[in-house]
C-alpha cells in the first residue's frame, strides 16, 4: 500500500471517529451500548497499515470492551497474574462486533486462584482479509 493511500485512509478514519464521537450522547458510553453499564476507559489501539483497527474501550477485572469494524469476528483470552486463563463461556467463543463496532466479554469476579497484580487480555479480530492482534493489561487488587 502506498504511503499516500495509507495516510488518506488513516486521516479518513480519524475524521470518521471524531465525527462519530461528536454525534454521540455526552452521557452514553460504548459500554452502555453493549450492556447498559458505564463508564469506559480508552486504553490502546492497533494501527498497523493494512490491518484492521481495533481499540480497547475498557479493560477491567471482569470486563473487556473493544471497538472495531462492524461485523468483525473477535476472540479474547485472559491471562491472570497466577498464570491461569479465564475459562468463562464468554471467552470460549468468538464475538461479532455489533453495528456500532462494539464487542464485549464478561466474567464473574473474583476468580478463584487469580492472584493479584497485572493481568492481560489478548484480542484478535478479523474482517475479510484484514486482521489485528493486540494485548492490553489491567490490575487485579489483592483479595
Amino acid at each position: 500500500m502506498s504511503a499516500r493511500l495509507w495516510l488518506a485512509l488513516f486521516f479518513g478514519a480519524i475524521a470518521s471517529a471524531c465525527g462519530a464521537s461528536a454525534a454521540a450522547s455526552p452521557t452514553a458510553s460504548p459500554r452502555d451500548a453493549i450492556d447498559g453499564i458505564g463508564p469506559h476507559t480508552a486504553v490502546l489501539a492497533s494501527e498497523a497499515p493494512g490491518s484492521l483497527l481495533v481499540t480497547v474501550v475498557e479493560a477491567t477485572y471482569g470486563h473487556l470492551v473493544i471497538k472495531t469494524q462492524p461485523g468483525s469476528i473477535c476472540v479474547a483470552k485472559t491471562e491472570l497474574p497466577s498464570g491461569q486463563t479465564v475459562l468463562a463461556g464468554d471467552f470460549l467463543s468468538a464475538h461479532t462486533a455489533n453495528a456500532d463496532g462494539l464487542a464485549a466479554w464478561t466474567y464473574h469476579v473474583p476468580v478463584a486462584g487469580a492472584g493479584s497484580g497485572t493481568a492481560h487480555y489478548a484480542i484478535t479480530c478479523a474482517a475479510g482479509t484484514e486482521s489485528a492482534e493486540l494485548t492490553t493489561s489491567f490490575e487485579i487488587p489483592a483479595q
